[in-house]
């Protein structure tokens, strides 16, 4: 009886999508300046009309012109002053494989659905329920060294699934070349907070940042420009002063007072390596916290574990390095840890683990693309709202 009902339990929360028969345009071009023109031309006489789009790129198209990819993006995303749509590449070449055709059209509808927002899979139990938890990704690096422009992106969760994120970034000057950072994330992450309360009604109880590794020459840097600012409370007295905060009607005096905060910096491209005594690669989910952990200062609560999270049949799996910087979390290390596998598993485009947090992950794939675009936005278009909470970019 119990397994019946739990079968009903699962058809009841079953969603039917329904697609209509999509308007196809024929693009005869040989060169991609042309196939980014019609793509916007079309965009414009849609108007509002346009909900997604499907771009068969022919493959010559993509060995002629290796950015090809990054035009169509930008043509079509919410980049230059333009609302945007989300959209599907896929190439010829793909389509063509008769053999997993299946295969290709299924992975093919579920990265349509994650990017109108729907999400595909989430972990149960889920950890820390007893507050309402954001996860936060940042990645930033130089976009062009002649111009020593920028760009910081921000992923931040807005359920209590780790599954849906608001997206955000910044492009701006650098100030030194060569620093994979420009000023504290504080006012992408007053953003992300204010959506979260238009969602809500209220911050989150706690939040986790995952920032993307530097080099150990810039930690110093990162610590006193990034951290100290959290470590202060800037972001507790900026969220109190914003307009978001006055029309909430919500008290956030008590807030401030017990908002819990962790700050985790996140190393990819380590040399460690690690094996069994019959050298064999280890399991998903090895954490490392001592012997090859440089120590760190006693009593500064820093702490460094290297996690082994994606398995791998082949070679040899990298470990990711997470150093603790700052961490007011009522939560045990134990369960950090814990929180930051499980988030390996949460990127939607992938079944597996991957090597680093999903809002992190999230967050290195929007730099990647906006960094490959010839112009680079300063910020999202302010007609852009509807997408910065959906995945449009994976």
């Amino acid at each position: 009886m119990q397994d019946a009902r739990r079968a009903a339990e699962r058809s009841q929360d079953r969603r039917i999508v329904s697609i209509e028969e999509p308007r196809q345009v024929l693009v005869s071009a040989r060169d991609a300046e042309t196939w980014v023109r019609r793509l916007q031309e079309e965009q414009r006489r849609a108007g509002g009309d346009m909900k997604f789009a499907v771009v068969v790129v022919p493959g010559w198209l993509k060995s002629d012109a290796p950015k090809v990819y990054y035009d169509l993006k930008q043509a079509l995303g919410p980049f230059a002053g333009r609302a945007g749509v989300a959209s599907q590449m896929v190439l010829t070449s793909t389509l063509s494989q008769d053999a997993a055709r299946m295969q290709i059209a299924r992975n093919i509808c579920q990265q349509i659905l994650v990017k109108c927002g729907a999400w595909l899979w989430t972990f149960s139990p889920l950890p820390y329920m007893r507050r309402k938890v954001m996860v936060v990704g940042v990645d930033a690096r130089s976009a062009s060294v002649d111009n020593g422009q920028s760009v910081q992106v921000l992923c931040a969760s807005t359920n209590c699934f780790f599954t849906s994120y608001f997206t955000t970034w910044r492009a701006k000057e650098s100030v030194r070349r060569g620093l994979d950072f420009t000023s504290p994330p504080l006012e992408l992450l007053l953003e992300a907070l204010g959506h979260f309360m238009r969602m809500h009604g209220r911050p989150p109880d706690s939040l986790v940042l995952y920032r993307s590794g530097v080099s150990d020459s810039q930690e110093a840097a990162l610590f006193e420009s990034e951290v100290q600012e959290l470590i202060d409370g800037a972001l507790q007295r900026a969220l109190l002063a914003t307009e978001a905060c006055a029309t909430s009607g919500v008290d956030l005096s008590d807030w401030a007072r017990t908002f819990e905060i962790a700050y985790i910096l996140v190393r990819r491209n380590t040399r460690a390596r690690f094996r069994t005594e019959d050298f064999q690669n280890v399991p998903s989910g090895t954490v490392v916290d001592e012997g090859v952990v440089a120590p760190r200062m006693p009593g500064s609560g820093h702490h460094d574990f290297f996690l082994v999270s994606q398995s791998c049949k082949q070679g040899t799996a990298r470990p990711a390095l997470y150093s603790v910087l700052y961490s007011s979390l009522s939560m045990s290390k134990e369960e950090l840890v814990d929180l930051s596998y499980m988030l390996c598993g949460m990127y939607m485009t992938f079944t597996g683990r991957v090597s680093v947090p999903a809002p992190l992950r999230y967050a290195t794939k929007l730099l990647s693309q906006i960094c490959g675009m010839k112009d680079v936005p300063s910020r999202p278009a302010a007609s852009a709202s509807s997408l910065q909470h959906k995945l449009f970019f994976v």
